[in-house]
């Protein structure tokens, strides 16, 4: 349900280097729009998202810190060696901050250094893709039925309420979050529970530690996407286009 997105990267790598075949040319100039979701650190210690839309040669998206969860624009291009080279742009349309990262031998990776501007000083960073697919930043969760900008607000402020419920063992900020009936595990077979009431009843035999560390994980803002929903982390929590929970993968 997930385009390649590694292969894509590998085919923009190819052409800027002058190395892609004819056949990988068109395959890469016949995707364009392609929005690549990356997770990351910088500095080894501040956890990012980043989504990227390639539009070779040029690249724009945005990024954030999951501790803030504000998305910060990015513009740039790719260079004629590979690499990628993105301005950041703070909130008074000035360039405060660059990367300059290059795909892995993979090219499942992204890696390179961050540098304040007027700074010697710069930070490693390190992104691994997690998805993607076509569209933009402002309608990245179109696949799952949402199109526009406040849409996509909607949803990550849904998903930051359901996780920040889950984090603190908040019950019943968690059941109002779901969407009714929802399937859940229950002593190995799968249980439909019909309203809140259950789902309580039943809370901690759901989100055991294991599943809880598991959602936690997840980065609740600028999620991947496709026709089934929005997904949390590796899919252990799924979103409708209202933000309503419609899979506990528990």
């Amino acid at each position: 349900m997930k385009k390649n997105l590694p292969g894509i990267i590998a085919l923009i790598y190819g052409a800027a280097l002058g190395l892609a075949s004819p056949s990988a040319l068109a395959a890469c100039e016949a995707d364009p729009g392609y929005l690549a979701e990356f997770e990351g650190t910088i500095g080894g210690k501040y956890r990012i998202g980043m989504s990227l839309n390639f539009n070779n040669p040029g690249v724009d998206g945005d990024y954030f810190y999951v501790s803030q969860r504000k998305d910060i624009i990015l513009r740039g291009t790719i260079q004629g060696d590979g690499r990628i080279k993105l301005a950041e742009w703070d909130e008074h349309d000035n360039e405060s901050a660059d990367f300059d990262l290059s795909p892995s031998k993979e090219c499942n990776t992204l890696v390179g250094v961050w540098r304040k501007r007027g700074s010697a000083t710069s930070l490693p960073v390190h992104l691994t893709s997690t998805g993607g697919g076509k569209g933009g930043t402002h309608d990245r969760y179109w696949r799952a039925g949402a199109e526009t900008d406040e849409d996509v607000k909607r949803i990550n402020r849904a998903a930051y309420t359901f996780w920040l419920g889950v984090k603190e063992g908040n019950k019943k900020v968690v059941a109002a979050q779901i969407r009714y009936p929802v399937n859940v595990d229950l002593g190995g077979r799968r249980t439909k529970l019909k309203n809140s009431a259950a789902l309580i009843a039943n809370y901690d035999a759901i989100f055991t530690d294991k599943y809880r560390a598991a959602i936690l994980n997840g980065v609740p803002h600028n999620m991947s996407s496709n026709t089934q929903g929005v997904m949390l982390g590796r899919g252990e929590v799924w979103f409708n286009d209202q933000g309503k929970v419609i899979s506990l993968n528990n």
